[in-house]
């Protein structure tokens, strides 16, 4: 077993062989080979390198700058986007607070409404009661066998800490029923 160099692989241009350099490619070793296995390589190779047209390339290989160019204008493309990226997630935040500020705001509103509600109507039937029966309760309780003489609208008792709130409240003076 011996190491066996080939003349073959990179073209020595692109490998970074000095423009005088006899070759057109740069030799690679190939560790452990048996002596008849590389002979025989070599000779192909040689045969290959012989064969093949030389590569030409549409535009010359970059040089170092190119490329710590192409760098820098990565990273500064790369920062365009990141900033561009921390402008639309602040965009969507404020959008998503001014939605959700929204509909709290008519999710309040309609709360306060729907417990209006209720107590309205609590308040217009204590209005139709006033209205309706008030003059007549003293005639109606009277009709009935009932001593009515008295009656007191719009009520109101607080007794530890409970409120009552009464519209119509009629005072009878007979007999306990």
């Amino acid at each position: 077993m011996s190491t066996c160099t080939i003349w073959g692989g990179l073209p020595a241009a692109l490998a970074g062989a000095s423009k005088n350099s006899k070759s057109k490619f740069m030799p690679f070793t190939l560790p452990f080979l048996p002596r008849e296995a590389c002979t025989a390589i070599q000779a192909k190779s040689a045969s290959l390198i012989n064969t093949m047209p030389p590569i030409q390339f549409a535009t010359p290989a970059p040089t170092l700058d190119d490329v710590w160019r192409m760098f820098q204008e990565n990273a500064q493309q790369s920062k365009e986007d990141h900033r561009l990226m921390k402008e639309r997630i602040a965009e969507t935040d404020r959008q998503m607070k001014e939605h959700l500020a929204e509909t709290e705001r008519v999710m309040k509103e309609r709360s306060a409404a729907l417990s209006k509600q209720p107590g309205e109507l609590g308040h217009q039937l204590g209005e139709f009661v006033e209205r309706m029966v008030a003059p007549a309760v003293v005639r109606l309780f009277q009709e009935q066998g009932l001593e009515v003489h008295e009656f007191f609208p719009n009520v109101t008792s607080k007794r530890n800490g409970e409120g009552l709130e009464i519209d119509l409240l009629v005072v009878y003076s007979g007999p306990r029923i």
